[in-house]
């Protein structure tokens, strides 16, 4: 019984969803989200749906990018950037850092960077030898590694 009243629960959604696509203005977007509820909508014809031909629908990497897709339209309708200031700056330092590095632009002199500039911090190498071997100086300026400058403690 439990069972019916779910399954009803979610045909009822289903069709307040479908309603909801027949309201979208561009033929194009119609016919995407139709397509897709169309798929998604496949999985209700099984009882274990996670084991189902439609089964790529619940994985993890989709359930993911629905989400990130969300995210993005309810941004977009409170007026707000899709993308953080973090994230533009994030990508915008690692823009310049590669090009940088592509250019072989030659690391500056401590004594010519502004007062509290430093270089990025780069992945340590765990192969190398601690054995006091001096450390090739770095000639030319490094990509931006993200993942770095997050474990580096400064």
């Amino acid at each position: 019984m439990i069972d019916e009243r779910y399954q009803t629960e979610l045909l009822l959604r289903g069709q307040k969803l479908y309603a909801s696509v027949e309201l979208l203005r561009k033929q194009e977007d119609r016919a995407t989200y139709l397509k897709e509820l169309e798929n998604v909508g496949g999985l209700l014809a099984y009882k274990v749906p996670e084991l189902s031909p439609m089964s790529k629908y619940l994985d993890q990497a989709r359930r993911e990018s629905v989400a990130e897709q969300i995210n993005c339209a309810i941004l977009y309708h409170s007026s707000l950037p899709a993308v953080s200031q973090l994230e533009l700056a994030v990508r915008y330092n690692s823009c310049i850092w590669d090009e940088l590095n592509k250019l072989q632009v030659k690391v500056p002199t401590n004594s010519n960077r502004p007062p509290g500039v430093s270089l990025p911090p780069q992945p340590t190498n765990k192969g190398a030898s601690s054995s006091g071997e001096k450390k090739p100086t770095v000639e030319y300026l490094p990509p931006f590694n993200l993942g770095s400058f997050l474990d580096a403690r400064v």
